[in-house]
């Protein structure tokens, strides 16, 4: 009887780990967990897509921004990039975008340098409708990002409104400093001024394997999360978006932030993501229990007083956070 219920009481806890499971591209069955990795409480999965077949599925993806059909990049950024579909691949059950030092001309005729790749759920205004929109959820995707000075990954949310903010980077690295996760909310307060707030946090060397960033998205917060920790939240609901995000990954190359590459910048790199998913709560969120480290570091404040030193409890009130 004891061996019988052991078995039962294990079969219930495998079948309670997996949510569902789809034929990977070997044919076999790949599982996906019930839950996300990271935030506490009950979950139901909302969208998923595990890279398993031979290319991005066009009907989710777009390989450019919003405004722009085949090859785009962000010149206000002074970026250096130019996004191009064939720098976009799937082998190995991941997707990987990949940036490479060669001239290609681009959509208004200037030469870029560099080529990199980008997936985007928000489609092509009037041409494309989107692959994927929510409001309110977890969205989480496992990763393996490039070193090198002038590399800059990214995983982020933006407005399917098509609008340039509220922008929600659940996960920003620089490639000479790869052991920084930079998380970052650019908003629109009701006045309608601008506003930004940020942490960087200094973990592992996200460059040596894969690691997991999410953003529990929620009307009274922002809760990220680093291979499933909470290491910061945003709390004024006055500025929380409460209209449909979609989802990007990205690696840019230059810009007025990371800068150009060097010479010791390896090409081609490639940003590899295994997964994105994105959940939706069944219940009530769980209290926040963690601390920030004390070795976290803010990007900014308004009056610039803090050092960045002190441990901070997550029901913290950043409403007086921005940009410095």
């Amino acid at each position: 009887m004891l061996a019988v219920l052991a078995v039962a009481l294990a079969a219930a806890v495998t079948a309670s780990a997996r949510a569902w499971s789809r034929p990977d591209a070997r044919g076999a069955s790949r599982w996906i967990a019930a839950q996300p990795v990271g935030p506490p409480g009950s979950w139901s999965l909302a969208f998923a897509d595990e890279f398993d077949g031979a290319a991005v599925d066009g009907t989710r993806w777009h390989t450019c921004f919003w405004w722009a059909t085949t090859t785009c990049s962000i010149e206000s950024n002074g970026e250096l990039e130019l996004y191009t579909a064939d720098e976009v691949s799937v082998a190995g059950g991941a997707a990987h975008l990949r940036a490479e030092r060669r001239d290609k001309v681009a959509w208004n005729g200037t030469t870029y340098r560099y080529t990199s790749g980008m997936v985007m759920t928000g489609g092509r205004k009037g041409v494309k409708a989107p692959g994927f929109t929510f409001t309110y959820g977890y969205a989480e995707a496992r990763v393996r990002v490039p070193r090198g000075k002038g590399l800059w990954p990214a995983f982020w949310l933006l407005p399917a409104s098509y609008n340039s903010r509220p922008e929600i980077d659940v996960m920003e690295i620089l490639g000479d400093s790869t052991d920084v996760q930079r998380m970052n909310f650019h908003y629109v307060r009701r006045d309608g001024t601008r506003g930004d707030a940020g942490l960087a946090w200094r973990g592992p060397d996200f460059s040596t394997g894969w690691h997991t960033f999410g953003v529990d998205w929620r009307p009274d917060a922002l809760v990220w999360y680093v291979d499933g920790v909470e290491r910061w939240r945003f709390s004024d609901p006055s500025v929380i978006p409460s209209a449909p995000m979609y989802l990007l990954a990205n690696l840019a190359v230059g810009g007025t932030w990371p800068g150009s590459p060097d010479a010791g910048t390896v090409f081609p790199s490639t940003y590899d993501v295994d997964y994105v998913r994105v959940w939706k709560s069944t219940g009530a969120p769980a209290p926040a229990t963690t601390l920030v480290p004390a070795a976290a570091t803010w990007r900014y404040r308004d009056d610039g007083r803090d050092a960045g030193t002190a441990w901070r409890a997550p029901s913290f009130d950043d409403a007086a956070w921005k940009s410095g």
